[in-house]
């Protein structure tokens, strides 16, 4: 699965996910709402939608069940688009679904940003996500997605 993310400002982003060539999933989030696509119809949600979810106690519950292992480490460096990337290494066990991610992320070294992240569970599914900041970029919502009922 593939997944990028172009980043204009803290509220201001799009967030696409393919496979096999065919987008899958996408996330927008464009000032005071956010729209998914989910199963083939639009989600759209006011942010003061999204506090009581990510506050929930199921929520909580989930992330208490995850331990992040403290193996995480610099595997080194390297120049991307003429910029020091430094990449770096830690696995996250998931006790409540029995899985182990082995991640890599990569972050510009003079803005401290991710620019990309690559998961693969033990079963060798590999999973990664190339992120962009862009200060021009407009996404432009088409009027099914922009008119979708909260």
């Amino acid at each position: 699965m593939d997944g990028w993310a172009d980043v204009v400002a803290s509220n201001y982003h799009q967030i696409l996910f393919k496979e096999n060539g065919n987008i899958f999933s996408e996330f927008y989030q464009i000032d005071n709402y956010s729209y998914s696509l989910d199963n083939g119809k639009w989600l759209r949600l006011h942010t003061s939608q999204l506090s009581p979810f990510l506050m929930s106690s199921d929520l909580a519950q989930v992330m208490d069940t995850n331990v992040y292992q403290n193996d995480g480490q610099v595997l080194g460096k390297e120049i991307i688009n003429g910029k020091v990337i430094i990449i770096y290494t830690y696995t996250t066990i998931f006790k409540s679904f029995n899985r182990i991610n082995q991640t890599r992320l990569w972050v510009e070294q003079s803005s401290g940003l991710p620019i990309r992240v690559e998961k693969r569970n033990e079963l060798g599914y590999l999973q990664f996500m190339t992120i962009t900041y862009d200060e021009n970029l407009r996404i432009i919502l088409l009027d099914e997605i922009k008119n979708t009922p909260y």
